[in-house]
């Protein structure tokens, strides 16, 4: 799975689309965790 193959398009948005999944879960894990704080006070 070498990056150089999806160049020069797919490489490009890699990071970004890594971003945004990174992003996505911190904010589920921020949703849960506040959540559960309000359930268990």
């Amino acid at each position: 799975m070498t990056p150089r193959r999806y160049a020069p398009g797919g490489y490009r948005g890699a990071p970004l689309a890594d971003a945004a999944a990174r992003c996505a879960v911190s904010a589920a894990g921020r949703t849960l965790r506040t959540v559960f704080a309000l359930i268990h006070p």
